[in-house]
Formats: structure tokens, sequence, C-alpha cells
């Protein structure tokens, strides 16, 4: 396998989780940070994740700034591992330095920034990855990896990039099948996103709450089926049964506290509104009630509030 130039922006869990596939693959890929202050504490810091067998494996990477991103001629693919609400700036702000490259690959959940990449370069260059795996963060340079399931690779309505065949190759470790038409594999994801992600926030538990008791269940699965109705609305036939494979992630990662809970507490800012926030403004559109998703969404926003006004307060 030849020595691919791998860019990652965002080096947060899911950005540390590919840097560590891409070392298992013999990479070592640029971490693309904003300023000089940023790469500095990172590389005296370093980066660590610890594995399910609570290995602790330190991360190669090579820090860079935007500005630098000039200085390599060629990137042949860029995962963009920002939350969701930071990526339409961190993608604008990276293709103002890129001189060239093959491939984008979106890396979020919910809805919204696969679709603003194609807009903003082509469906050629982009490809989105959904990954079903569990990480979070233990301290400020070391990550918890608590394993996962099978993860999606691929573009909207076939492949038109055969270098996506090469990034699965490079991310083998974690298990990623190649598909023809992405969409409905993130599709899948939003609904499950969307049962999990709210209710275990809500609890301020870990995803095994979703398990272990009955009413977090039932409220999942009861924003699972509404998703379900607008998707079978708008022509997206779902790849699994989505309320099967919302058990069975719950259960696989059930260690793990879900990125919208973790983004509560370290930010008081989430991905509500791309995951259920965007099933209700689709809904409203195609004229069907989503209460549940909807309730869920305005108590995550009023959390996210509350936590940002306790912060002010503090100071």
């Amino acid at each position: 396998m030849r020595n691919y130039n791998v860019g990652i922006v965002g080096f947060g869990a899911i950005g540390t989780l590919i840097a560590y596939a891409l070392n298992k693959s013999g990479l070592t890929p640029y971490i693309i940070l904003r300023n000089v202050i940023e790469v500095k504490r990172i590389i005296v810091h370093g980066r660590k994740l610890k594995l399910p067998n609570d290995e602790e494996v330190k991360i190669n990477f090579k820090a860079i700034t935007y500005n630098d991103v000039p200085k390599v001629k060629h990137f042949d693919v860029i995962f963009i591992c920002t939350k969701a609400y930071d990526f339409s700036n961190a993608l604008n702000d990276l293709l103002t330095k890129l001189r060239d490259f093959n491939l984008i690959v979106t890396c979020q959940n919910g809805l919204g920034t696969f679709e603003y990449a194609q807009e903003r370069v082509s469906t050629y260059k982009v490809a989105a990855l959904v990954i079903n795996h569990g990480v979070h963060k233990i301290s400020n340079n070391v990550y918890k990896y608590v394993g996962g399931g099978e993860s999606y690779l691929g573009q909207k309505e076939g492949i038109k990039n055969e270098l996506v065949h090469y990034v699965a190759k490079l991310l083998n470790t974690l298990n990623i099948t190649i598909v023809n038409d992405i969409e409905p594999y993130r599709w899948q994801k939003l609904l499950i996103n969307a049962g999990i992600n709210p209710v275990t926030t809500i609890l301020k538990e870990r995803n095994e709450v979703i398990i272990k008791n009955e009413y977090a269940k039932k409220l999942a699965l009861k924003a699972v089926s509404e998703g379900e109705l607008i998707a079978r609305e708008i022509g997206i036939t779902l790849p699994k049964d989505p309320k099967l494979e919302l058990i069975r992630i719950a259960m696989a990662t059930k260690d793990n506290y879900s990125s919208m809970y973790q983004d509560l507490i370290l930010k008081g800012r989430t991905e509500i509104d791309f995951i259920n926030g965007a099933l209700v403004r689709i809904s409203k559109k195609l004229n069907i009630d989503a209460p549940v998703n909807e309730s869920l969404y305005l108590a995550v926003k009023a959390l996210e509030l509350q936590v940002r006004s306790d912060r002010l307060n503090k100071h």
C-alpha cells in the first residue's frame, strides 16, 4: 500500500479513532488545527487511545495549522471529524488553503454536513463515513475506545471515486463496508442516534440505560418509529430494522456515554439540531406529526441553555 497523504480535521473522539486506524495501516496522518497554540499543545501532550482491553496506544500524527496546508501539495484524503455545527466553517476554511485533493470524507452524525460538502465541492470528491463505534474522552489527551460494529462508507447513488475503496482498506481495523448508496445507511444511523442520544443525555447515563430501563427503551423506540415513517415517506429504504439496530448498538456500546451527552457536559452544545431537529423539520414539510422527536429536541435544547447559563453565572 503506497504512502497516502491523509489529513484529519477535528481531533476529538472520532478523529482520534480514525488516526488510530490509519496508524494500524502504517500511515501517519496530518492533524489540521486552527492555530500554532493548538499545534504546540497537542505536540507537548500527545494523544493516546485506550483500547477495550485497557491497553493504551500512542497515536502517531503530524500536527499542522490551516496555514500550513498549502505546504502539502496534494492530499489524497481528508477526513472532517468536527462536530456537525462546526462543519461548514471547517470545510470553508480548509477549501481556501487546499492546493489539490482527491476526496473529502464526512464523519458527522445527522443530516446536513454531507449535503453541504457535496454542494461546496462535488458529488465525485465527497464520501460519507457512517461509523458505529463508541469513543469518549477520559482526560485531555486520552480517549477511551469501547468497541463497536460494522460501519459504512460510500457516496450518494453509486461509487464515483475509486479512492473510496482504498479508504476502506486504510480503515480496515474498524470493520468498514463499502455500500453503493450511503443515504439509507446515513438515515439508519440518524434514527438510531435520534433514539439513543437524547434519551441518554436527558437521563445523564451511559448507553446501557436504553437496555436496562424499560421506559428509556420505549421512549427511544418511539423516536425511531417516527423517523421510520418520515424515511418511508421520502423514499428511503432502510437496510436493517432500525429498532433492532438500536438495541444492538446500545448493547455494543453499553459502556459509552453518547456523543450528545459528552458534548453537553464539555461544551454546552450538541448536535441535536442535525438529528432530532432535522427529523422535526422534515416532518413539518411533509405534514407528518413527530411529537416524540420534537419533545426530545426541545428537552435537549433546554439542557443546552441551562448548561450555558450555569457557566455564565459561575463567571
